[in-house]
């Protein structure tokens, strides 16, 4: 489904976040048992990778989601990574977005039927239980609660 057709979209994954390389998850797992911030590396350095040469970026967060982007903005200036954010999902909510999907049989990660609300590094996500929030499942038994891709940097637009 291309809604925007002249507009081109690429798609970027690294082996150091792919959950199917036993290498990664072990690097991911020292890391994360370590420092998260040291984590923060491995989730922004894709990224990093893959703009060079790009004005802008896109993100699939929701407003809906957690506090931190409540008041994230559909367009916004991205200081971290000096190009446009663009977050077309942001005033959508989950029912939103499952209704396009099973609407359009869109494909969707399968371990979403696992419980993974929110899929994340292998080493920061588990799987969340009834009653919990949705993204509940990330960093658990931690304060933090953005990956590196959606911390806000001082002064910028939220």
């Amino acid at each position: 489904m291309n809604l925007l057709p002249d507009v081109k979209c690429s798609v970027f994954s690294g082996s150091s976040s792919d959950p199917r390389t036993a290498g990664a998850r072990a690097r991911e797992k020292v890391l994360f048992d370590k420092d998260l911030a040291l984590l923060y590396g491995v989730s922004t350095s894709v990224l990093n990778k893959a703009v060079v040469g790009m004005h802008a970026w896109a993100s699939a967060i929701r407003r809906d989601q957690s506090p931190d982007r409540a008041k994230a903005p559909i367009v916004g200036w991205d200081k971290k990574f000096g190009l446009v954010k663009v977050s077309p999902l942001a005033n959508w909510t989950k029912k939103d977005v499952w209704k396009l999907i099973t609407d359009n049989d869109i494909p969707y990660n399968p371990l979403h039927d696992q419980g993974y609300t929110s899929v994340g590094c292998w080493p920061c996500t588990r799987a969340v239980m009834f009653g919990e929030d949705e993204r509940a499942g990330r960093w658990s038994g931690n304060a933090k609660t953005e990956c590196g891709l959606h911390t806000w940097v001082e002064g910028e637009e939220k």
